[in-house]
């Protein structure tokens, strides 16, 4: 029965992976790996341009190498951070029936996982790392060089995909030293050993690379203490696939604090569970780091708190607290779900872009006038439409100004979300298409229900996910024409 609970995880996150347009970042890593010609040559990239170490990069690159397709190789992300999810569920899902069925809503479809495991970018190769390296603790194999080797193993890898490993491995380190205290004594040798060990194996990137990438990555992270906290808070209690505004977040909400109240109070043991050592452990050191407030990090967290949550449901006593709780929880998980699938509402912007329906206008306008201009300053769409043969002058560029005024230019311009682009260079774009004179044709995508919301935080969020504006300008005369 519980091998049956892997199949539809698999396809979920497969399916999730497999149709997945891609969103900003994950572009800009697809075009540095096409543009490297060695693994030098990207190495060399990542080190002066980027804020993340190299790990991920490499694998997306050997992989594409073999000669996987990016749509594939998120598929197969997605499909071994769902096998990750599985196992941890398999080493940890309480005996009862309820208790299991609830473990595996929190741990296998928890939507903030879904939303970034099944992805190009880091996370989907550093979850199932990280959820291995808790799978080791909670099964703790008695051989002190076989736990300690594959500790100190993935714990080097982990620092290769993400540097937030050295932010979340002391908690990793707590709990292994909690789980072995009957046998911790015997073991300082080893843990001697694999410690110096690891050092070496990080010492290059660390030292080497790591100075320079956190003075560019640095301002991301530049958040007041007040943003640092609703950003915890709001990852903890709601999770990133919903807006913190909407029904699911809302239920989320109510779950998880109707969770605590009820389960916590039963459970004085608690707080000796390797989920809440990771969970609560790697939240304070996120906090003292200052990155709660950039919380999709947060979501390397979600598989230690969801045993918790799997732990604390087990503690609550009564028919109808119990199935307020998983009403809440199945609520929350559905409509999250139903986000990621569908590219809606999450809080990661760029996911939320309908691409597909963009991409199908614009070719539908091309129909109209074969010799049709694109322009626009989104990614994204720069890539996609690239790999269908059109190409896209970036609005990014010189002379775009020009292409939007030149009336006789058939044209058809694509606004979105400001993202990475100068306020400035943005205010330009806008104004140009708003200026040029002639017949136009405007088609808007994707309302965004919670754009007041998001607008709090950031003036620049507009009303749609995306504006296609279609210009025809004057055909060029034939050769028939007189």
């Amino acid at each position: 029965m519980r091998a049956a609970a892997l199949l539809p995880v698999l396809a979920l996150y497969g399916l999730v992976g497999w149709t997945s347009p891609g969103y900003d970042d994950e572009i800009f890593t697809i075009a540095w790996i096409e543009a490297a010609a060695s693994v030098r040559d990207l190495l060399a990239t990542i080190a002066s341009r980027d804020t993340h170490p190299p790990g991920s990069y490499l694998i997306g690159m050997g992989l594409a190498r073999l000669g996987l397709g990016w749509s594939e190789i998120r598929a197969l992300a997605g499909a071994v951070t769902a096998l990750s999810l599985w196992g941890l569920w398999r080493v940890c899902a309480p005996a009862g029936r309820a208790e299991a069925a609830f473990a595996w809503m929190a741990i296998c479809l928890n939507p903030t996982v879904l939303l970034w495991g099944a992805t190009l970018r880091w996370y989907s190769f550093f979850l199932p790392l990280f959820i291995a390296l808790i799978v080791l603790v909670v099964v703790n194999p008695a051989s002190r060089w076989r736990f300690w080797g594959l500790f100190c193993m993935a714990s080097a890898g982990l620092v290769w995909l993400g540097y937030l490993a050295l932010v979340l491995l002391p908690a990793v380190l707590a709990a292994a030293l909690w789980r072995r205290r009957r046998l911790i004594g015997g073991e300082w040798g080893a843990i001697a050993v694999f410690a110096g060990l690891w050092a070496m194996a990080i010492a290059p990137q660390v030292l080497l690379v790591l100075p320079q990438q956190l003075d560019r990555g640095i301002a991301v992270h530049a958040l007041g203490p007040a943003r640092r906290v609703l950003g915890a808070a709001m990852h903890v209690l709601a999770g990133q696939a919903s807006m913190p505004v909407s029904l699911g977040a809302v239920a989320f909400a109510l779950g998880n604090l109707a969770l605590l109240g009820l389960g916590l109070r039963r459970a004085w043991g608690m707080p000796g569970t390797i989920g809440v050592i990771v969970f609560l452990g790697g939240l304070a050191g996120a906090g003292a780091a200052g990155i709660t407030g950039h919380f999709r990090s947060l979501v390397l967290l979600v598989p230690a708190q969801a045993m918790w949550q799997g732990a604390l449901f087990g503690a609550i006593r009564g028919q109808v607290p119990r199935a307020a709780v998983a009403l809440c929880f199945a609520v929350g998980t559905l409509a999250g779900l139903a986000n990621v699938i569908g590219h809606r509402d999450t809080t990661k912007g760029s996911w939320n872009t309908p691409y597909a329906a963009i991409l199908s206008a614009i070719e539908a306008a091309r129909r109209d006038c074969p010799s049709l201009a694109v322009t626009s300053f989104d990614p994204v769409l720069a890539w996609h439409l690239g790999a269908r043969g059109i190409a896209l002058a970036p609005a990014s560029g010189p002379g775009f100004e020009a292409l939007i005024n030149d009336a006789a230019a058939c044209l058809a311009t694509v606004e979105t979300f400001r993202g990475r682009t100068p306020v400035e260079l943005h205010r330009r774009f806008a104004e140009a298409i708003a200026a040029r004179p002639g017949p136009r044709r405007v088609v808007e995508f994707g309302p965004d229900r919670h754009a007041w919301f998001k607008r709090r935080f950031d003036p620049d969020v507009p009303d749609h996910a995306a504006r296609l504006t279609v210009f025809p300008g004057r055909a060029a005369p034939g050769p028939n024409d007189g």
